[in-house]
């Protein structure tokens, strides 16, 4: 295969991967490692992923990409080319969802460091923060901290944006809904009578 990932060659490779894989389960024989050609595959189309605009500023983008490629290891005898012939989709919607999730896991993590590090700002900065001439230094640190947001607790954000920041509309007056109330003019009913 060239730089980039053939469909067609793909789709060939993984069908004879699949009848080989099913053949060695039938006879319990050892089940056979995808050929070289589909871990190539599967390579670039996690590192390719990882370079879009979605996961390029990610601190741990080789971790999502070490996530995809072997979730995409696992999964590969269950694509299935009697319901598609499009590999190439099936391994970059794994890989897409393997950074996705790497994501929620790294802002967990932040989130607990962070609450973690707000607790000791409080305490052992301020109380234990003096350097060796007198001076207050740590609380010029405590500051820098809190006025950067260094580290963001994700799980209180979420509980506070329940709607994504990409649904949300970007102008900021308020909206007022106008409703109109139909109100039904004054007839004369002396006109009808007789």
């Amino acid at each position: 295969m060239a730089d980039y990932v053939s469909n067609k060659e793909l789709f060939a490779e993984m069908c004879i991967y699949r009848a080989a894989y099913f053949e060695a389960l039938e006879q319990n024989k050892p089940l056979p490692a995808v050929s070289d050609k589909i871990a190539s595959a599967i390579d670039r189309i996690a590192h390719k992923l990882s370079n879009s605009w979605n996961f390029i500023n990610y601190t741990f983008k080789d971790e999502m990409v070490g996530d995809a490629m072997l979730r995409c290891l696992i999964k590969a005898h269950k694509f299935d080319p009697t319901r598609s012939e499009n590999p190439f989709a099936y391994f970059s919607q794994i890989s897409w969802n393997c950074f996705i999730e790497r994501i929620k896991i790294e802002q967990y993590e932040t989130s607990v460091k962070a609450k973690y590090i707000k607790e000791k700002m409080s305490h052992e900065f301020v109380e234990h923060g003096t350097s060796l001439e007198g001076e207050d230094s740590s609380n010029s640190f405590v500051e820098f901290l809190k006025e950067n947001d260094i580290f963001i607790d994700h799980i209180e954000e979420k509980k506070k944006n329940t709607i994504h920041e990409s649904l949300r509309h970007k102008n900021k007056t308020e909206y007022i809904k106008k409703v109109e109330v139909y109100v039904e003019p004054e007839m004369d009913l002396t006109q009808f009578e007789e």
